[in-house]
């Protein structure tokens, strides 16, 4: 998470990285959080960390289709698209 959230745009959100998570599952569930939750941005933190992890991938892999699908689903929810 902390090498993910050294790239642009996610590096402004490093605040939002917990400091003690016991499990992976606490880690990823509470880094959702605070950046869907994160002040006065409307959920545009986890888009962005969203769209980086698609990209990260290729088109062809099974992961970049997911990612795809969660980004639209994570817009329309948001009222974004």
């Amino acid at each position: 998470m902390e090498t993910l959230f050294g790239v642009e745009p996610l590096v402004k959100y490093t605040s939002a990285l917990p400091l003690e998570a016991r499990t992976q599952e606490q880690l990823v569930s509470s880094v959702i959080h605070q950046l869907l939750t994160y002040p006065a941005m409307n959920g545009e933190p986890l888009m962005q960390l969203l769209e980086v992890l698609r990209e990260r991938r290729d088109r062809e892999e099974k992961q970049w289709e997911e990612l795809n699908s969660l980004v639209g689903q994570v817009k329309s929810h948001l009222g974004l698209d």
